[in-house]
């Protein structure tokens, strides 16, 4: 027969495992919740994120303090029990850890599952935002053609010279000075650029 020592602290184990499972059912029950308010449509994007978000800590939150309470309790109640009742004891708080971490794993995978759905179906896709200035169209004339018939007019009115700057051979100098006496050539420079181009 169990002492009512055992009893008692196996209750008290029991109770508090069972308020945890009550506040993990009340974020279970905000999680579908929201899951609703997204399928209808009726919460932004940004909002359900950040509940989800908020949910997923509170249920890591949760776990956290059952752990630090469970073993609080066990450790208040362990000190009048001995032999195979503290070993019962201490076996049905693990148990009930392990119960409680399984069901919030599976609470953090639906709330994973939701955020990926969120981002899927939520998420503005190819939302951009741009500034559109409306310049006013202002023609130019065609530069190019205003040149060219500037210099084209240019070159008509005034006389060409040909620049040019090459070596040329002293003897060819003097043929070419020679061909300008006669008259073949207006200068020096146009026989020098008359050869040089050829």
């Amino acid at each position: 027969m169990r002492a009512p020592d055992f009893r008692e602290a196996e209750r008290k184990l029991r109770d508090l495992y069972s308020s945890y499972e009550e506040k993990l059912r009340g974020l279970e029950e905000r999680l579908s919740e929201l899951e609703e308010k997204a399928r209808k449509r009726e919460v932004s994007f940004g909002e359900l994120m950040g509940e989800l978000r908020s949910l997923r800590f509170e249920a890591r939150s949760l776990l956290g303090e059952f752990k630090l309470e469970s073993r609080r309790v066990f450790k208040e109640l362990s000190s009048s029990l001995a032999g195979e009742e503290l070993e019962e004891l201490e076996e049905l708080n693990e148990d009930l850890m392990e119960s409680l971490e399984d069901s919030v794993d599976d609470f953090l995978e639906r709330v994973e599952e939701a955020i990926d759905e969120a981002r899927f179906f939520l998420r503005p896709r190819g939302v951009r935002r741009e500034i559109r200035i409306e310049i006013p169209e202002i023609r130019l004339p065609d530069i190019g053609k205003i040149i060219e018939e500037s210099l084209s007019a240019a070159w008509r009115s005034s006389p060409s010279a040909v620049v040019s700057s090459t070596r040329i051979l002293q003897a060819d100098l003097k043929v070419i000075d020679a061909l300008v006496e006669a008259g073949v050539f207006k200068s020096r420079n146009e026989g020098i650029a008359y050869f040089v181009a050829q």
